[in-house]
């Protein structure tokens, strides 16, 4: 996932302007804001909508973040912010589904410990998918 949101995009768009359209050009910086706005607010939906919508398995959700990754791999600047949204948002309905599923299966005493736990095999996870990336 950070191979797309944002690791692609920083090496992607490193020059000083980001050209947007022919008429809109915006500094890097600018552009990153933006999108790192999107990135925030599709994590936050995400999460958000786990526990409001009907249950369903985490893979349901892989879509959202695969047809970010696709918008973001197209590399046009117009799409990106738009992209790092639909990752994060696929990243945040699977884990707030995962979440929601152990708030509901797990008992209340052990519910920290098991959260927990998750979240652990989650940055290790990510602690490894990050190295295997050559820089």
């Amino acid at each position: 996932l950070a191979g797309f949101s944002p690791g692609l995009s920083l090496y992607v768009y490193d020059k000083d302007v980001v050209i947007i359209t022919e008429q809109l050009a915006l500094e890097t910086k600018t552009f990153f804001a933006f999108y790192n706005t999107a990135n925030m607010i599709g994590g936050l939906c995400g999460r958000w909508l786990s526990y409001k919508l009907q249950q369903r398995h985490p893979m349901t959700y892989v879509g959202f973040s695969l047809l970010g990754a696709w918008l973001l791999v197209l590399q046009e600047p117009v799409l990106a912010p738009a992209g790092a949204f639909l990752v994060m948002l696929g990243d945040g309905l699977i884990y707030g589904t995962i979440s929601r599923h152990v708030d509901s299966v797990i008992p209340q005493e052990f519910n920290l410990i098991a959260i927990s736990y998750w979240l652990f095999i989650g940055d290790v996870g990510s602690l490894i998918g990050s190295s295997l990336i050559s820089y």
